[in-house]
């Protein structure tokens, strides 16, 4: 079982496939894959029916799933999986990695970061694949919306000029979890509220603002240190 994903890699060396395809059928993706089909995002803004955060395991699954539905069907399916809210496996490499705070791995792009987080996932679940549960499946659509609401605000911000809002996103979020954990070591982001919520509270709102400026002069900054491709 081991040896058949490096024997299908090797056979298809000459296309372009990414690492993230072989990773699609590791035990990993597959529980993801059942559980945020089996988990409901809170009713918010107003809607009077739960949602899914849907995980697309292989490329085009969301598309696919549509294909022989009729037109009423598609409507039902898309209200209660929305498109803004699919997570595809190098989102989750995404968000994780910067979550835990490798946001110079993410800056790699999105295959180079991905196959680090693989490594990780691979190595994890060896070791205890009964963390990879509920919990850290809703943490992760937690991390997507603190993600989200970074990408959308630093635009607005009269600081910003156009170029490294990717970095700028990655660095803030790792940065605010790291202040997190060294502020208040004893204790973790409530991230149980921010599920409920399916928002940002205000008040972490208006410290990402501060801490992405912050990253913003740090970034841009021409002494900054420049280090080497990891």
């Amino acid at each position: 079982q081991i040896l058949i994903p490096k024997i299908s890699r090797g056979s298809n060396s000459q296309n372009k496939v990414s690492d993230a395809d072989f990773f699609s059928n590791h035990e990993f993706n597959i529980r993801m894959q059942q559980i945020s089909r089996r988990i409901y995002a809170p009713a918010v803004n107003g809607l009077q029916y739960e949602t899914h955060w849907f995980f697309e395991r292989s490329r085009g699954q969301y598309e696919q799933e549509q294909g022989k539905m009729t037109q009423s069907e598609k409507k039902k399916y898309q209200m209660m999986n929305p498109k803004e809210q699919k997570i595809t496996k190098t989102d989750i490499a995404k968000y994780q990695n910067t979550w835990r705070q490798y946001p110079y791995f993410v800056s790699l792009g999105a295959q180079k970061n991905f196959t680090k987080f693989a490594n990780f996932i691979v190595d994890e679940w060896d070791k205890d694949d009964v963390q990879f549960n509920e919990q850290f499946y809703r943490n992760t659509v937690v991390v997507a919306i603190l993600f989200k609401c970074i990408d959308k605000l630093v635009p607005k911000q009269n600081w910003y000029e156009k170029g490294y809002k990717a970095n700028i996103v990655v660095y803030t979020l790792s940065f605010f979890h790291f202040l997190v954990r060294k502020t208040y070591p004893d204790h973790e982001l409530n991230m149980r509220y921010i599920w409920d919520k399916q928002s940002v509270p205000e008040p972490i709102y208006d410290e990402l603002v501060k801490m992405a400026e912050f990253v913003f002069l740090h970034i841009t900054d021409e002494n900054r240190p420049i280090t080497k491709d990891r």
